[in-house]
């Protein structure tokens, strides 16, 4: 079985929550995506707006 999780790319999931300490920048996505493969994830999904 293969796992992914959609990259946190608009400052985090949460709406009703003002800050959740996930800045939306390259830096911050690469450490996330870094921390995935290192906890066995094989997937990233990238949300994208045209």
């Amino acid at each position: 079985m293969k796992f992914g999780f959609w990259l946190p790319i608009f400052g985090g999931w949460l709406r009703n929550v003002e800050d959740e300490q996930m800045p939306p920048t390259f830096d911050y996505a690469k450490k996330v995506i870094q921390q995935a493969e290192q906890l066995g994830f094989d997937t990233t999904l990238i949300a994208e707006l045209f």
